[in-house]
C-alpha cells in the first residue's frame, strides 16, 4: 500500500512566507512546484484541498494539467454530437496509425498484384491491361496508403482518366481487383472501388459475319509475297479461321485459339479439347467437331498435322487477312457468328454454353447472341472446302 501524501506547509526563512510543496506527480504542470502563502492558515487550507482532491481521485491520480484540460474541454465540444467518447475517438485513431504503419501504398499494391497474376501465368493481355491502369492512374493516389484511400477519390482518378463508359469499367475492374488483394493479404480493411457505380454503356449490336463475308475470309488466306513490301504468306491461315468460325475458339495469339495444338483434336471422336492452360476462364472443356469444320480438317495433309494449329505469326497474319475480307478490327465477329448459328441450328444452349465456355449464360446473351434464321443457320453450316461435295442440311 502506498504511503499518504501529506502537504505539510514549511516556513521560508528568507522571505518569511508559508510554502506547500507539490510533487511533480501531483502538479497540474507535471513539474515540482512551490507555493508560497502569506500566512500558515492558508498554507494548510492549501494542503488539505490537495489531500482532499487526491482521496477523492485516487492516491495515484495527477490532477490534468491546465493547456490539457483546455484540449480536452475543445475536443469534447467537437464530438458532443456523434455519441462516442474521447477514449474511443483515441482509440480508433491510435489503430488508424497501427494500419497505416503496416499497410502499402497503392503503388506496391499494383506491382504486387501484377507480379501474383505473372506467376499465376495469366495471359499476356491480362498483365498488360493492368499494367495500363496502373500506368494512366495519377502519382497523387498512387502514393497514398490503401488503407486511407476513399471511393470518392477512386471515382475521381477513373472520371479523369477514361474517355467512354466501357474503359471507366474496364479500369473499375482491374483497380477493384488490385483492391482485393490489398484487402486479402491484410494491407487494407475494405474495398472502396466496390461501392464505385459500373457505367451504363448502352447496348451494343453484336456483329455477325454473313455467309458471303466468311467465304471472303477464307478466299483471303492466299500469299501475299511479292504483291507489295513486308507481305507474308497467308495461305496457312485457313484452317485457324475454321476453327473460329465453326468451332467459337477465342482467336487471340496468346489465348485458346493461339495455344491449341494438333493432339489436342481428336477426328474420331469428332471433339476439340480446350485445356485448362490454353482457356480464358482456366477450365477444361470440349467442344463438338461439327462436320463442315471436319472437312476442313481433313482437307489438312496428315504430315501437317502437327504442333499449333494457327501458323507463325498469326497475329499479323490474321489481321491482314480480315482487311483483304473487308472486316477490319473485327476479330471476335468468328466467335460471335458461331454463337448465333450454332443456336438457331441446334436450339440447345446449354450444349452451346458448353461449348464457348461459359459459366453463365447472362454472358452469351449480352456479347454474342444475335437470332439468327433457320436458313441462314444452314446456309452457315453448309460452308465447305472449295471442291468438298457436302451432303445437304436439314434444320433440326
Amino acid at each position: 500500500m502506498s504511503r499518504r501524501v501529506k502537504f505539510v506547509p514549511q516556513r521560508n526563512e528568507a522571505t518569511g512566507k508559508w510554502r506547500v510543496n507539490i510533487p511533480a506527480k501531483y502538479s497540474e504542470t507535471g513539474k515540482r512546484q512551490r507555493i508560497e502563502f502569506e500566512t500558515l492558515a492558508l498554507a494548510m487550507l492549501e494542503g488539505k484541498r490537495r489531500q482532499a482532491e487526491i482521496k477523492m481521485n485516487g492516491q495515484n491520480a495527477a490532477p490534468i494539467q491546465a493547456d490539457r484540460a483546455t484540449e480536452a474541454n475543445n475536443c469534447y465540444d467537437l464530438i458532443e454530437s456523434h455519441n462516442v467518447t474521447l477514449t474511443q475517438v483515441v482509440k480508433e485513431w491510435l489503430e488508424h496509425k497501427a494500419a497505416q504503419a503496416s499497410s502499402i501504398t497503392l503503388d506496391q499494391a499494383f506491382l504486387n498484384t501484377i507480379a501474383l497474376r505473372e506467376k499465376e501465368q495469366k495471359h499476356k493481355s491480362t498483365v498488360r491491361d493492368y499494367k495500363l491502369t496502373y500506368k494512366i492512374l495519377p502519382p497523387t493516389l498512387l502514393n497514398k496508403k490503401v488503407c486511407d484511400i476513399t471511393l470518392k477519390e477512386c471515382s475521381k482518378a477513373l472520371d479523369n482518366t477514361t474517355d467512354s463508359p466501357a474503359m471507366y469499367n474496364k479500369y473499375r475492374s482491374y483497380l477493384r481487383a488490385v483492391f482485393s488483394e490489398a484487402e486479402r493479404d491484410g494491407y487494407a480493411n475494405k474495398n472502396p472501388v466496390k461501392k464505385t457505380r459500373k457505367r451504363d454503356t448502352g447496348h451494343k449490336k453484336v456483329e455477325i459475319a454473313t455467309v458471303k463475308e466468311i467465304n471472303k475470309i477464307f478466299a483471303a488466306c492466299v500469299d501475299y509475297r511479292g504483291q507489295f513490301p513486308n507481305a507474308r504468306d497467308c495461305s496457312g491461315c485457313l484452317i485457324a479461321f475454321a476453327f473460329a468460325a465453326f468451332a467459337g475458339i477465342r482467336p487471340s495469339e496468346e489465348g485458346e485459339l493461339g495455344r491449341l495444338t494438333w493432339e489436342d483434336v481428336s477426328i474420331e471422336n469428332k471433339n476439340i479439347r480446350i485445356n485448362a492452360t490454353t482457356s480464358k476462364t482456366r477450365t477444361i472443356r470440349n467442344i463438338h467437331i461439327e462436320d463442315n469444320l471436319l472437312a476442313f480438317i481433313k482437307a489438312v495433309p496428315k504430315k501437317l498435322r502437327f504442333a499449333k494449329i494457327v501458323p507463325g505469326a498469326w497475329h499479323s497474319k490474321k489481321a491482314h487477312v480480315m482487311f483483304m475480307a473487308g472486316l477490319k478490327g473485327k476479330p471476335d465477329i468468328l466467335r460471335h457468328s458461331y454463337g448465333s448459328y450454332h443456336l438457331a441450328q441446334y436450339g440447345d444452349i446449354n450444349a452451346l454454353g458448353l461449348n464457348m465456355g461459359h459459366k453463365h449464360m447472362n454472358t452469351y446473351f449480352d456479347h454474342y447472341h444475335n437470332a439468327r434464321t433457320k436458313k441462314e443457320a444452314l446456309a452457315y453450316w453448309s460452308i465447305y472446302p472449295q471442291g468438298f461435295k457436302a451432303k445437304k442440311l436439314k434444320a433440326i
